[in-house]
């Protein structure tokens, strides 16, 4: 490989190995290879979802109005197919994006999390997802509630390896 893109990207991976895993770096093609084979299970793709239609309808809609209601609920098909996919283990995980939060849905093979109540693994499944919601804030949380959503805020643990922060000198 000897064009300037593919020698930055080579070193890009063998930085992450050196800071993450540092016995591959120990043979450089093998890391560059591991990361070419990881690279390619992964598939991103993002569109501009539709703008919102006027909920001020008037009795009979103008076509432009049908054709944005028309998006919103293709849109929503899009969301129901990815969450049967998830569900049918074709998927192990998408995620959302909005400007304000992003919300990554796991489901089975996504890997296990450590659950905030009880401290036990939890393993997402075909029938039981899981779904991360960052940043977590007020109102998304309220409106969870508010339509019996169950969901858990993860705990903040501070690192056994920090020292515990001292009171400022009188």
């Amino acid at each position: 490989v000897g064009s300037a893109p593919a020698a930055s990207v080579r070193e890009a991976v063998l930085e992450v190995c050196r800071d993450c895993l540092p016995k591959l770096c120990e043979m450089p093609d093998k890391a560059v290879r591991w990361m070419e084979r990881i690279a390619s299970c992964l598939v991103w793709y993002q569109v501009d979802g539709p703008p919102l239609p006027s909920s001020a309808y008037s009795s009979l809609p103008s076509p432009e109005e049908r054709s944005a209601m028309r998006r919103v609920e293709e849109w929503d098909e899009a969301y129901r197919s990815l969450e049967t996919m998830l569900r049918q283990g074709l998927l192990p995980t998408y995620a959302i994006a909005s400007d304000r939060f992003t919300v990554v849905v796991c489901g089975e093979g996504a890997g296990p999390w450590t659950s905030s109540r009880t401290g036990s693994p939890q393993h997402p499944t075909k029938s039981s997802p899981c779904a991360v919601l960052f940043p977590s804030q007020d109102e998304l949380r309220t409106m969870l509630q508010e339509n019996h959503v169950p969901f858990e805020v993860a705990l903040i643990q501070a690192s056994a390896e920090a020292p515990a922060p001292q009171a400022p000198p009188p």
